[in-house]
């Protein structure tokens, strides 16, 4: 008599899901992550998604002038400055220095002009570096320039040595001046212990020239050096390395002795010569460039629990490049600094502006200055310049443009989203054979996939063609709507690929660097079943 067979035993697949997304979190530890937040969000921000946030692609930049337009002259190319000052009468000038070189830019006819020239300059006795970092403060109906070297000078956006005045009376100031009190103040450059101050409205009264005495030498325990100021409505925050403190009370002129000097940290400070008030409170970079936030009345709390891994290696002697910025329109502030190896800001960590909490990291760009200004049209757009001279504006987040376009011709952005480690098991391994991204973007043609487990890159690229319907698979457990179509206006659908990877957990990795097109991610998942058993899958 035959013998009876058991009935095969078909194991249930278990699904791990990351989103919607909140944040990054880059730590190594696969049990301190979570499912809402990215293990690595690249060229991504978020923003506003179908089924709640999504990371979507930065938008591009295109090269402002025409298509050789270099700014400086031969061996000049330091791009020192590019900001924007705006007039009382509301008259708005887009300015780069750039080798020593004065340049305003026209969005009407889409190139720069040299307004100022060396003999201008000249004419006026101001000497200005051709390759110090400039820092620009506006001040009343003016703009202020200091470049650490010289002694700081104004232009009001007269054309010619007309619009020129060289502030005499104000020592050589290092880092960025602050207004306090309608007053200009600075750290004096030659005695990094003593900040100076202006009269009230004139940049060129005061300081600690006869017969003013506008300055206050700050004592401390040890030798370092004072490093920033940063200024809001109710103090002046006083930066040095490894110490941070906080002057309140009306700037008479008495005030080194009647002004109120508080701690705020004995052990925390910077290294970086400027600082950003925010609604938060000051945001700042300590002497590690790691981030923190100063709220008011309060000490220091970190923002780089999420950016460890980030900013570990970064060189600590290049901190003082790192630039602040704040972008209105996708509602994120920026900490440009030099990836590791780097003296240049190479990389940005995009914190949420509302929150600052932690979001991901731009790269792919060498943001030599970087700022915020406003078109013709009053939208506030990113401008940054390059080390070869060249000056970058940045495309906005509903007309683009969704590549970088360098003088050598246009490059695809690079963007990648990686999950937590999903499915995190201590003794029990997986085989996890598919993977699946919620994909959002008018025009997503392509995107690949990568597995990383405790064993390493198990599988990449793993390339999924969202034009073509055979690699829309709509497996049972991993699929919502087997009726989305690519075609739509705006895509919505789910790119699915097979996989091969074993491991105690599984970070599930999408990238998209697909020349002008948009890219989003509102999910990660991954299929895994039990080690013995997934041989009898179906």
């Amino acid at each position: 008599m035959a013998q009876k067979l058991a009935s095969r035993q078909y194991p249930t697949p278990a699904i791990y899901g990351a989103g919607p997304f909140v944040g990054m979190n880059d730590a190594a530890d696969p049990t301190a992550g979570t499912d809402d937040r990215a293990y690595l969000a690249q060229n991504v921000y978020l923003a506003p998604g179908p089924t709640g946030t999504a990371y979507v692609g930065r938008p591009g930049f295109a090269l402002m002038g025409d298509s050789l337009k270099q700014l400086g002259s031969s061996g000049k190319r330091t791009v020192q400055y590019v900001g924007q000052f705006t007039k009382l009468s509301g008259t708005r000038y887009t300015i780069a220095i750039v080798g020593g070189q004065f340049y305003t830019y026209s969005f009407t006819t889409g190139d720069w002009t040299e307004v100022v020239t060396a003999g201008n300059f000249s004419t006026a006795s101001i000497a200005l570096s051709d390759s110090a970092r400039v820092y620009a403060l506006p001040f009343f109906d003016q703009i202020l320039f200091s470049d650490g070297v010289n002694v700081p000078w104004l232009w009001d956006g007269t054309s010619g040595a007309g619009g020129l005045t060289e502030c005499t009376n104000c020592p050589v100031l290092y880092g960025q001046p602050e207004a306090y009190y309608g007053k200009v103040f600075g750290i004096k450059a030659a005695d990094r212990s003593t900040f100076v101050w202006s009269e009230e409205g004139d940049a060129n009264l005061g300081y600690d020239t006869a017969p003013y005495s506008n300055a206050w030498t700050f004592t401390a325990t040890g030798s370092d050096p004072l490093q920033c100021l940063a200024a809001t409505n109710e103090n002046l925050t006083v930066f040095r390395t490894y110490q941070i403190q906080s002057v309140t009370g009306a700037v008479t002129t008495d005030f080194a002795t009647s002004g109120t000097r508080a701690n705020v940290s004995l052990d925390i400070g910077t290294t970086t010569p400027s600082a950003i008030v925010t609604r938060q409170g000051i945001v700042f970079t300590d002497a590690q460039g790691r981030p923190f936030v100063i709220p008011p009345g309060g000490a220091p709390e970190p923002l780089w629990r999420g950016c460890q891994q980030t900013v570990r290696d970064v060189l600590k002697t290049a901190l003082g490049v790192v630039q602040f910025i704040d972008d209105p329109l996708t509602n994120t502030l920026h900490v440009w600094m030099p990836s590791p190896g780097d003296e240049e800001c190479t990389m940005a960590l995009v914190l949420g502006k509302e929150d600052l909490a932690f979001q991901g990291v731009w790269n792919g760009l060498t943001a030599i200055r970087v700022a915020v200004i406003r078109d013709d049209n009053d939208v506030p757009v990113l401008i940054h310049g390059e080390a070869d001279g060249r000056c970058y504006l940045h495309g906005t987040p509903d007309a683009g443009p969704w590549d970088d376009e360098f003088s050598a011709g246009d490059v695809p952005i690079t963007h990648t989203v990686e999950s937590a480690p999903l499915g995190f098991d201590v003794t029990e391994e997986k085989r996890f054979d598919l993977v699946e991204a919620g994909i959002v973007g008018a025009n997503c043609s392509r995107v690949s996939f990568s597995v990383t487990t405790p064993r390493g890159v198990i599988a990449s690229p793993l390339v999924c063609d969202l034009t073509s319907s055979a690699a829309l698979r709509y497996d049972t457990g991993l699929q919502y709507d087997t009726g989305l179509q690519y075609a739509s206006a705006v895509l919505d659908t789910r790119a699915i690929a097979g996989a091969n990877a074993l491991g105690r957990w599984a970070r599930v990795s999408v990238s998209h660097a697909e020349a002008g097109e948009q890219f989003g991610v509102t999910m990660l998942r991954t299929r895994g079943y039990r080690v013995g058993s997934e041989h009898n899958a179906p």
